[in-house]
C-alpha cells in the first residue's frame, strides 16, 4: 500500500490506460478487489467515470467482482449508481490475441454489453450483498439491458430487500 501511495505522490499518471483493454489503474484496483488502493486513487483524483474499451467503468468492475467497499468508495466520490454501459459492437471489443481477418460483418451486441447497469451486473454475477447495497443507494430495480429483458423480476427484488 505504501509503495502504491508513493507512486501516486511521485507523479505516476493514474489515468493512463493499457493498450489492449483501455483499463486504467483505478479499474485494475477495483477489478482485483483492492479497496484500499481504490480509495488512494480516488483521493488523488482518479477518473471514476472512465470507460475501458469494452465500456466497463470502475463501478461496473466492482459490480462484476462483488466488491462492496470499492463500490462504496466510488459512489462516495460521485459515481452514478444507475450508470449504464454503452452499447458496444462485437467488432469494437478488443481481443488478445487478435482474431484472424474475416469477411463476415458481426456488429450485434457482444455478451455483457449494452445498457447493463451495476445492479444488473451484480445480480447477474451472483453478488447478492452488493445488489442489496446498490438498491439501498438508489439503484433502479426496473433497469433493463439492451435486449429489453430485465435481469431482475419482482421475486428477485423482494428477495434482495
Amino acid at each position: 500500500m505504501l509503495f502504491r501511495s508513493l507512486l501516486v505522490e511521485a507523479g505516476a499518471k493514474m489515468d493512463s490506460t493499457d493498450k489492449e483493454q483501455g483499463q486504467n489503474a483505478l479499474m485494475w484496483a477495483v477489478a482485483q478487489s483492492h479497496a484500499d488502493v481504490t480509495k488512494v486513487l480516488l483521493g488523488k483524483g482518479a477518473d471514476f467515470k472512465a470507460r475501458s474499451k469494452s465500456g466497463f467503468s470502475p463501478l461496473m468492475f466492482a459490480a462484476r467482482v462483488g466488491d462492496i467497499e470499492s463500490a462504496r468508495a466510488l459512489l462516495a466520490a460521485g459515481a452514478d449508481v444507475n450508470e449504464a454501459m454503452p452499447f458496444v459492437k462485437k467488432a469494437e471489443i478488443p481481443r488478445y490475441p487478435p482474431p484472424p481477418p474475416s469477411d463476415k460483418k458481426d456488429d450485434g451486441p457482444a455478451p455483457g454489453t449494452g445498457t447493463m447497469t451495476p445492479l444488473l451486473m451484480a445480480a447477474a454475477s451472483g453478488h447478492e450483498a452488493l445488489a442489496q447495497f446498490l438498491l439501498e443507494k438508489g439503484a433502479n430495480p426496473n433497469a433493463r439491458e439492451d435486449r429489453k429483458s430485465t435481469r431482475l423480476n419482482s421475486s428477485h427484488v423482494s428477495d434482495l430487500v
